[in-house]
């Protein structure tokens, strides 16, 4: 597996790590408003990021 890939399969298992423990919470939003935009901040970025990942390994299949 190459770099490119790793880092993908890393950054995705930690969004989905993220879903699982605050997916399910849906008084987060108001019972803990700071760790609730914590958490919807890193989501934000995470995705963000394999978006651009993702870009990245269409536009060249060799990786």
């Amino acid at each position: 597996m190459n770099l490119t890939s790793e880092l993908y399969q890393r950054l995705s298992a930690r969004r989905n790590a993220l879903l699982v423990h605050y997916g399910h919470n849906n008084s987060l939003k108001t019972s803990d408003p700071t760790t609730y935009r914590k958490y919807q901040s890193e989501l934000r970025d995470l995705n963000r990021k394999l978006r651009l990942i993702r870009g990245q390994l269409d536009d060249n299949p060799i990786l």
